[in-house]
């Protein structure tokens, strides 16, 4: 009898041990908080580009904790935000990396919690921190002062209506200057950070880094460090080269032919949902609106119902095209929220594809196109009246 109970005891506590090892743990403590208002701590899941929020906490004694039962598909990269509300950040959100069975503590002052000591069990967060311990704690400290100053006075001039327009402009020349002091360190850290990049082994945050740091190059930054990323990119195994995150790395590596209007469209391959490829110039003959869109991208669902009434009014005088920039998995989980009723695609290179020919300001980016081929107009950002005009011209 004794037996059977001991083993009756053993099957529950490796019971108990598989269902704990499916989730993570993560709890903190924060320094330095304001003593007013409620204070919100965000943990959001990160999947390429795009994060969600995943669950909130609200920080009681500067502390806060977040249980998961089970982890969400996909990257095993987190970010945590803390603020007063939706607006008002506190601190530059520090990456957390979890798998089943983690355990991290988090403790550091509010306005350096980037920075902040991180105790976990997880390789890539090891990885992390061994890389900012060997960056000067003297520059991310500064940086992050600038960061967090710099989103108040950003915060301040945008959405406090009792201020003057002389005090704004005031406030968006001290934010311009500081923005400059920021762009000056970031450029020394990021020189720092790839030389530990050439010794230490590749993981998640380091390919997530040297992603992180292609991508500049579509926007012409870190031009004059693309030799040190090349030699990286090409020291990957060839296994971490073939994933998506190393296709990426390598698109961004590549120059790309800058587009602008009076020039032809390049006959760029994008995919449908059943993973068949597609070229534009099957609407040949026919004016068209290119919609690159993401996941994430606030004015990219706000364009949504303003194109569904283009296409449900005008489809006879305007073809639309939404090429999405996810992940499959995203794209299909948007598809539920948001339903695409006209032609809908997706390029698999992402970010890193097509969508930096044009040299747009961000997300959702527009191109018109001629019934020719012809790009005519590239406009960044959601703007209502500039789509209404489409159909008046």
């Amino acid at each position: 009898m004794k037996k059977i109970v001991c083993f009756l005891a053993c099957v529950m506590a490796l019971s108990c041990t598989v269902r704990r090892s499916d989730g993570a743990l993560v709890t903190g403590k924060v320094d330095g908080c304001p003593d007013t208002g409620v204070i919100s701590v965000r943990l959001s899941h990160w999947e390429g580009s795009v994060g969600r929020q995943y669950m909130v906490d609200t920080l009681r004694n500067g502390r806060f904790r977040f249980k998961l039962d089970t982890l969400p598909s996909g990257s095993g990269k987190f970010t945590i935000n803390i603020g007063r509300d939706i607006y008002e950040i506190l601190c530059l959100s520090p990456e957390v990396y979890l798998e089943p069975g983690a355990r991290v503590r988090i403790k550091g002052v509010a306005k350096h919690y980037y920075t902040a000591r991180i105790r976990s069990n997880v390789k890539d967060q090891k990885l992390r921190q061994r890389f900012l311990s060997k960056v000067s704690r003297e520059d991310w400290e500064h940086y992050q002062d600038l960061f967090v100053d710099r989103y108040a006075i950003v915060n301040k001039s945008y959405y406090d209506q009792s201020i003057s327009e002389v005090e704004k402009d005031s406030l968006n020349k001290l934010s311009s200057r500081m923005l400059k002091q920021s762009d000056s360190i970031s450029d020394i850290i990021n020189l720092n950070e790839l030389r530990v990049m050439a010794s230490e082994q590749p993981g998640q945050y380091w390919m997530d880094r040297l992603r992180r740091k292609a991508s500049g190059l579509s926007h012409g930054m870190y031009a004059e460090y693309r030799p040190i990323m090349e030699k990286l990119y090409e020291s990957l195994p060839e296994e971490l080269k073939l994933t998506s995150e190393g296709m990426e790395i390598q698109e961004y590596l590549n120059p790309v032919k800058k587009l602008h209007a009076g020039d032809t469209l390049s006959d760029y391959r994008y995919v449908d949902r059943e993973g068949r490829e597609h070229l534009v110039k099957e609407f040949r003959g026919r004016r068209v609106l290119l919609d690159f869109w993401s996941r994430g991208c606030r004015p990219c669902m706000e364009s949504m119902p303003v194109l569904k009434r283009l296409n449900d009014d005008y489809a006879d005088q305007l073809s639309i095209i939404s090429i999405n920039l996810n992940t499959p998995a995203l794209w299909e989980e948007s598809r539920k929220e948001h339903p695409v009723t006209w032609t809908e695609w997706r390029d698999p290179s992402g970010y890193a594809g097509s969508v930096r020919s044009f040299e747009s300001i961000g997300l959702p980016t527009f191109v018109l196109v001629s019934p020719e081929g012809v790009v005519l107009e590239v406009v960044g950002g959601f703007s209502e009246s500039w789509l209404n005009s489409l159909i008046s011209r």
